[in-house]
């Protein structure tokens, strides 16, 4: 079974890896992806060292409330609607009706054949998604079941034109790609990427750990992340890496090459490119990407948060900092002081003055500059453009705010019914 992320999610932040199960979806809660892409100039590699940004931060009151009647409504006849992503150059939802998923996706209802069928993603030009019948998960790639029959399947993608999936069976998980399994040598396979053509994954034995009590993975964890203390290992073109330190996690490719995030043994955590140990040692990073070609990631240091982007240290002036991005070339990212949080782009506080409690979470680009969701009795408002739309909303589908034929649309909820709203 897949998860599907509403307005918000998951995935902690797993990041990673976009692991959505439909039937566990949350309305309350926000998570969000971004867009990003940064100009600046330098090296592409990680820095030695950290450096706190200097940028003076203002305060800025967003332009008056846009009447939603701006905004036009088309009713869905589902239970539950959300955003899949573009397959295509047209939307793909997963959707439920009558306790049962399936995908709508260019004006037609697709996998209702079966218990289930989510996760849509395009692979080799073909609509592919993961299906469930008589309690057992499979890919449909081109309208045809492929063979292999799990528990479970998430992490559906493409790599050289064929499915690659990560799929539970017998108590383990393995990696699957064209039709064979992966890193059955080891007890879970967490995640995957693709470094420079080449397959890079997550690995981990359940006796091996970092801490003395016992750990039982499957259980004590949610699908794609391990649970703290459990030992893992980057496996990278058939290759153990990462062996030498207590805990190797999160593959990227950064210049063509390996980036990881490794536990030493003095229980820090540092950045490992191409095999080498670079920027300083934190309690705690999260979250590491790949920004306009430049490394980013979320650290903590003796309980403060921050952003570490290109080298550079951004967001220790407040109380903690979450979701980042890039926007039109400059970081953006959300903050929060005295429990508010608000969103910091180009050395301004965007919405402090409309700062909602635990929201947003997250930031992405929309017309050229910063889009956010905040929740404020009950009901949200979007921000974009430099402009606040209240509306009657009480559930909105970040990952679906976005810009389709020159109009912003989204997906929200109200009064039990979900709705595909565009700009008139």
């Amino acid at each position: 079974m897949e998860v599907v992320i509403f307005l918000s999610v998951n995935q902690e932040y797993v990041m990673a890896y976009r692991e959505k199960d439909f039937t566990a979806l949350i309305a309350s809660c926000m998570i969000c992806f971004l867009l990003l892409y940064m100009g600046c100039i330098g090296n592409n590699s990680p820095q030695g060292n950290s450096t706190v940004s200097t940028q003076s931060i203002t305060s800025t009151t967003l332009n008056d409330s846009v009447n939603e009647s701006l905004f036009s409504e088309e009713k869905m006849p589902y239970d539950q609607i959300a955003f899949s992503g573009i397959i295509g150059g047209k939307p793909a939802y997963t959707v439920s009706l009558s306790g049962k998923s399936f995908i709508l996706y260019d004006g037609k209802e697709i996998g209702r054949e079966y218990e289930s069928a989510s996760s849509p993603v395009e692979i080799g030009g073909k609509l592919a998604y993961v299906a469930s019948k008589d309690a057992k998960s499979f890919v449909v790639w081109g309208g045809n079941e492929t063979e292999g029959r799990y528990f479970d399947v998430w992490s559906l993608g493409d790599y050289n034109g064929k499915p690659i999936y990560v799929a539970g069976k017998e108590g383990k998980s393995v990696l699957v790609y064209g039709g064979q399994e992966m890193g059955t040598q080891y007890d879970y396979v967490w995640d995957y990427r693709v470094i420079a053509g080449k397959i890079a994954y997550t690995a981990s034995h359940s006796n091996e750990t970092y801490i003395s009590s016992a750990i039982r993975p499957r259980s004590s964890s949610v699908k794609g992340v391990s649970p703290y203390g459990v030992k893992n290992l980057v496996v990278y073109d058939g290759k153990e890496v990462g062996r030498e330190y207590l805990d190797a996690e999160n593959p990227l490719e950064l210049d063509g090459k390996l980036v990881y995030v490794a536990l030493k043994q003095d229980k820090k955590y540092v950045i490992i490119y191409d095999g080498k140990e670079t920027g300083n040692e934190y309690d705690s990073i999260t979250n590491p990407e790949v920004l306009g070609g430049r490394l980013a990631y979320g650290a903590e240091s003796a309980g403060k948060k921050t952003i570490i982007y290109d080298g550079q240290e951004y967001g220790k002036e407040y109380d903690g900092v979450y979701g980042f991005g890039l926007v039109a070339g400059k970081l953006a990212y959300v903050a929060e002081i005295a429990k508010k949080r608000f969103v910091v782009y180009g050395g301004q506080e965007i919405g402090r003055d409309y700062a909602g409690d635990k929201s947003p979470s997250d930031v992405k680009e929309l017309e050229g500059g910063p889009a956010f969701i905040v929740k404020n009795n009950f009901k949200y408002s979007v921000y974009y453009a430099g402009k606040k739309v209240d509306t009657k909303y009480h559930t909105i589908d970040f990952d679906s705010l976005r810009v389709a034929d020159g109009k912003v649309t989204f997906l929200a909820a109200w009064n039990n019914a979900w709705y595909i709203v565009t700009e008139k």
